[in-house]
């Protein structure tokens, strides 16, 4: 599958303010665009994405701080209170 590239990418990251340490959730992963921009910004943290597209799990960032649940993001909440 082919994704776009993200648009605003910066734009959109900067406006997280990202806090070094913090945890974080990108419901809709896809080619992991967003994703790596925020890890980019991460000093420990974590990253948790979702993304029901079979595809979008070969582009998994391989990391420590990053959480690739191949799920429909509409159960995020339940998958949330299992991590902890």
């Amino acid at each position: 599958m082919e994704y776009h590239k993200p648009v605003l990418l910066n734009e959109s990251v900067d406006g997280l303010n990202i806090v070094p340490e913090g945890i974080y959730v990108d419901l809709t992963y896809g080619s992991g665009g967003h994703s790596k921009e925020i890890l980019k910004r991460l000093k420990g943290g974590k990253l948790i994405a979702f993304d029901q597209d079979i595809e979008a799990k070969q582009n998994a960032i391989n990391d420590k701080r990053f959480v690739f649940i191949n799920g429909n993001f509409r159960f995020f909440k339940n998958f949330l209170l299992y991590l902890g």
